[in-house]
């Protein structure tokens, strides 16, 4: 159940028009803004455990920082912030992929969530209206 909302989730943030400001001023910011590539490497470097435990911050907080401002396209396909346009299946599989988990991205991409949810998640449950 957790992963199917950890799913949903980035398939939200992938999906939802963001009022994006360019105007947003980042001098004040705390946080030592780090590079995409940099970030991944340091991910990367991290025990299973560690990967776990930070997933739920990363999902929330970095992904969303990095891609914003990316523009959305039914067909962009992307892999680097900032750069072209991002369709929601891309952006799910390539947060997914860069986090280290070991999926056919390009194929999952291009499928309906339904399709990718069955891939990813072990006891789906289904939920209606009768």
């Amino acid at each position: 159940m957790k992963n199917i909302i950890c799913f949903l989730f980035l398939i939200l943030i992938g999906c939802n028009k963001s009022e994006y400001s360019k105007n947003v001023n980042t001098e004040n910011s705390v946080a030592k803004k780090v590079s995409y590539k940099d970030f991944l490497r340091s991910v990367k470097n991290k025990s299973e455990t560690e990967k776990k435990n930070y997933f739920f911050t990363f999902i929330n907080y970095d992904v969303p920082n990095y891609w914003m401002g990316t523009p959305w396209s039914f067909n962009g396909t992307t892999r680097n912030p900032q750069q072209e346009s991002i369709a929601c299946g891309y952006f799910v599989t390539n947060t997914l992929s860069d986090f280290g988990f070991n999926i056919n991205r390009t194929y999952l991409a291009q499928q309906a969530s339904s399709v990718m949810i069955k891939k990813l998640c072990k006891n789906i449950q289904h939920f209606t209206k009768r």
